[in-house]
Parts: C-alpha cells; structure tokens; sequence
C-alpha cells in the first residue's frame, strides 16, 4: 500500500481548547507512523511553539508546516530541511505603520520569537471593553475564549517599541481585534498590497505573510520532496487558512466543528475536536470510513 500523508492542523482540529493533545490523538498519530505513513503538523502557530506542543505530549517526527506555510521543517534522508519565507522590509514596514494607524493588536513573528509590544495586552482589554458598550451582541467571553492560542504561546517577547531593524525579516503578522468590521476594512486594505497574503485561523483574526504563502503549497511542496502523490494525502483541518490544503490535498477531512468553508468542500466529516476526531479520522481511513465519518456532501 503507497505511504499516505495526513496533514493535520493544530488549533480546533487536534487541539482541545486547553491546547493540549488527547491521549486517542497521540496514540491514533503513532499507530499511523508505525504503519509507515507520514503525519504532518500544519497550523498557524510559529514552529517552535508547533514543536513546544508535540514535545509536551511525546511526538516525534512529524514534519511541520508552520505560520500557514511560510515556515517547513522536515528530513530527507536524514537531511533536516528548513524553508523560511519572510516578506520584504518595505511590505513589512507598510504592514505596520498602517497597522499602528488603526491601534490593533499585532504580533510579529520572526524565525525564533514572536514580538509584542508591552502594552499592546492593555490597549487590546481597554477595546474590548469599547465593543462591549458599543456592540450588544459581542460576547467578551467568546472572543477571549476565541484567541486564547494567541494569548498564551510559547516564544512570545514583550518589547517596549518595534524598531525598523525588527521588520527586516517578518514572517507573519497576527492581528487580533473584537471589531469584525474593523477586521474586514483591514482585510480590504491589506488586500490592496500585492506583497502579501491574508488568511484567518478565528473569527477574530487576520494573518498576514509573504505573497503566495499557504498551507496548500506548502504541501505541495513537502509532497513532492516526500515522493508521495498529493492523491495519497489527506487534510484534517477546522477554519479557513486549511481552505487551501483542502484544495489540493486527495481527500479533506473536516472536523464537526469546522466553518461551513471547509464541510463543503470536505470529503468527509470526523468529531470535533473535544472529541479527538483526529483519532477518529486516523484509525479509521480507509477502513470502515463510511460508517465511521459522515460523508460532507450528504
């Protein structure tokens, strides 16, 4: 049987929403191993908080596809390969002063730590409490449950200013806000710079990297080097920066709490994550999988 790649997300997909990995979804990844397939990390999160968490819970050898594609980390041979695109210092520099503009909250990503102004945690309570008044239907409960992966990862350091020199080498800006209008005016404007890509892992969120970068051609590209077909690989994802993996990918698997983006192109549909549907999805592909998972299209 050809060796499969199941390409797995991290937040809402194999994640509970503690942020930690059942012990089904462990064992479930090193049955796959031991068979002889490949079990890809893909998430959002920078690498070294995508290997902090598989190190907390004893996974080994998993290549990872980090910060939406704009970091891979896998072995060839016994060769470690790492590929980091960063965007060019003047599209980062117009990021952020635009950015700075509209007073979000942003983290910058760089290939060994994330960058946070110091009071950038304060500003963001004082705009929440603003949504709160201004917006009845905003929940502050739901939006700090929604980002707490960008609350709480590992490699975050807090600085008093960003300086020119820390924009040279960007690989992805995080911006976070309770504003969903003002998210989507920024998406628009974003947009408008040819540099850059925008994606969104939550309904709070925009993520911004190099042109051209995202989870589906950074596996295109981890496939190929692997030797394996993009016939023989499957995604697991939950939100919309897994959109392009599903794309790509042979078959999709969507987790029962995925936005209706991803189920409708899915091939199939696993538990939610507070569930270990990733276990669900591994143990049972291809064996029984019409019993076990829902097919997305009924």
């Amino acid at each position: 049987m050809d060796m499969k790649l199941f390409a797995i997300d991290l937040d809402g997909t194999l994640l509970h929403s503690d942020h930690t990995i059942s012990k089904e979804n462990v064992l479930a990844i090193k049955k796959r191993q031991e068979q002889g397939d490949l079990v890809l990390i893909a998430t959002g999160r920078a690498s070294f908080d995508a290997q902090n968490i598989l190190r907390k819970h004893h996974i080994f050898g998993c290549p990872i596809i980090a910060s939406n594609g704009a970091e891979l980390q896998y072995k060839i041979d016994d060769r470690v390969l790492r590929n980091n695109t960063s965007m060019d210092r003047q599209t980062s520099e117009r990021i952020l002063r635009y950015l700075s503009e509209e007073e979000v909250y942003v983290q910058i990503y760089l290939e060994e730590k994330i960058l946070l102004e110091s009071e950038a945690t304060d500003i963001l309570l004082a705009k929440i409490e603003k949504e709160r008044v201004l917006n009845q239907s905003f929940s502050a409960d739901l939006f700090l449950h929604s980002i707490q992966a960008q609350l709480t990862q590992y490699g975050v350091e807090y600085v008093d200013s960003i300086t020119p020199n820390d924009l040279s080498c960007v690989i992805k800006f995080m911006i976070v806000s309770p504003n969903q209008g003002l998210l989507k005016k920024i998406e628009r404007r974003l947009s408008l710079i040819h540099t850059c890509s925008i994606s969104s892992s939550g309904a709070y969120n925009l993520e911004v990297m190099s042109v051209g970068i995202n989870k589906g051609s950074a596996l295109i590209k981890v496939a190929t080097d692997c030797n394996i077909e993009l016939s023989n690989t499957i995604a697991i994802g939950d939100n919309q920066n897994d959109l392009s993996m599903f794309q790509i990918a042979g078959s999709g698997v969507a987790m029962k709490n995925a936005e209706e983006s991803i189920k409708s192109i899915a091939t199939y549909e696993t538990l939610d994550n507070e569930h270990s549907g990733v276990a669900h999805a591994l143990n049972d592909y291809p064996a029984n999988l019409i019993n076990q998972l829902k097919r997305a299209s009924v």
